[in-house]
Formats: C-alpha cells, sequence, structure tokens
C-alpha cells in the first residue's frame, strides 16, 4: 500500500497491526509519532528562518510561531550573528544600551543584550514544527519524505495501548534504522552543540572580560 496521504498512513497504521477495531485510536498514535519525530529529526529540511523586531530601546521580542529550537540569531541590516548564552548569564552583560551581542531565550521569547537603542530586526533560522497530519492536512514533510519513520513510530506509539506486543522489537529497531538513513541522507544539524561552541569559544574573551 502507498503511504502518500494521511488516509493511507491509517490504513497501513491499522493493517500492520491486524485490528480493525482501532480507527478511533489511530489518530492518536500518529500525532505522537509525529511528536517522536519532530524529537529525533535535525535536518535541514526542518529548517527555516523567520523575522522578528526588536522595539527601539527594547531587549525582548516573542520567538517566531512553530519554532522548536533555535539555530542561528543575526542582525538583518548587518548580518553579524548574536552569540547565546545561558538565560542567567545575559543580565551581567552588555547592561548599558547599544547594538546587541548576544542573546538567550527565555519561555517562549528572544532576550538580547544590550537593548538595542535603535532597535531592528533580528533573522532567526529555526528548527520549525512540521504541520501535523489532519483530515484536512492530509500530507507534510515527513510523510513525503520519511513514510517509514512516520509509520514505524505510529506503531511504536501504539504498543502501550496494545500491551506485551513482542513486534515492538522489530518496529524500535525499524524505526531507528529509518532515522539514522534520514539524518545520514540529509545531513544533521545540532543547534545546541553550536550553542555550547559558541560559548566555549567565539565569546570566551568576552564574557572572561565581565
Amino acid at each position: 500500500m502507498a503511504l502518500a496521504n494521511y488516509t493511507d498512513l491509517k490504513n497501513s497504521v491499522a493493517n500492520w497491526l491486524h485490528r480493525s477495531d482501532l480507527t478511533a485510536n489511530i489518530p492518536d498514535f500518529i500525532t505522537m509519532a509525529e511528536v517522536r519525530l519532530a524529537r529525533d529529526l535535525r535536518v535541514s529540511p526542518l529548517i527555516t528562518s523567520g523575522a522578528v523586531t526588536i522595539a527601539a530601546a527594547g531587549n525582548s521580542i516573542a520567538l517566531p510561531t512553530g519554532m522548536m529550537e533555535v539555530v542561528k540569531v543575526k542582525i538583518a541590516s548587518t548580518g553579524q550573528e548574536l552569540q547565546y548564552v545561558p538565560p542567567d548569564t545575559i543580565d551581567r552583560l552588555g547592561t548599558a544600551a547599544g547594538t546587541p551581542w548576544i542573546y538567550t531565550l527565555i519561555g517562549g521569547n528572544i532576550q538580547v543584550a544590550p537593548s538595542w537603542t535603535a532597535g531592528g530586526n533580528l533573522t532567526v533560522l529555526y528548527v520549525k514544527k512540521e504541520t501535523a497530519l489532519s483530515d484536512s492536512t492530509t500530507t507534510n514533510w515527513y510523510i513525503t519524505n520519511a513514510p517509514d519513520a512516520l509509520l514505524y513510530a505510529s506503531l511504536l506509539e501504539a504498543s502501550p495501548y496494545l500491551m506485551n506486543d513482542n513486534r515492538v522489537v522489530v518496529w524500535k529497531e525499524f524505526y531507528k534504522n529509518s532515522i539514522e538513513g534520514i539524518n545520514g541522507q540529509y545531513g544533521t544539524v545540532d543547534p545546541h552543540k553550536r550553542m555550547l561552541a559558541m560559548q566555549s569559544g567565539g565569546q570566551a574573551s568576552n564574557l572572561n572580560a565581565g
């Protein structure tokens, strides 16, 4: 059976489980499977950019809708990249107003320092949350480019409901292999590792000076 859309996926999950009584439950399995993929995949096609505007004399703004993890932040007009610092560090750095050179993430906001005297636009490169499958949204990146991983993840999410299904080990291995294959095909991006590298490298002299 083809796996080209949401209906195909629901039918495939039912067929693989050999169950015809899970029509009401399968959408939940798929929803949880998409959450699993969102946590496990960090590939370039899932990265996008958005713009946010810091008001004059401001230092904080809400992050783009659907943002899961920030990859890079830069000043739109100059291309200058801001360096990431942990939330408990930003308050003691760059306290005077001026042009921001560091940022952190607090709740759903991005905070910069120092406060931006003139204000302006930031370009935020980030891992986006993929649009969830539904009866009205029948395709997304997962089902188009990673249908195998999505199917195996859906089967895994069904396992607590089924209880003691001895196929779980097989599905888990298939899912693991699918994720490794996708990451190998597109190349992985690790925003967390990049942030740590920036902390230990590019901004070290500035932190020591503070």
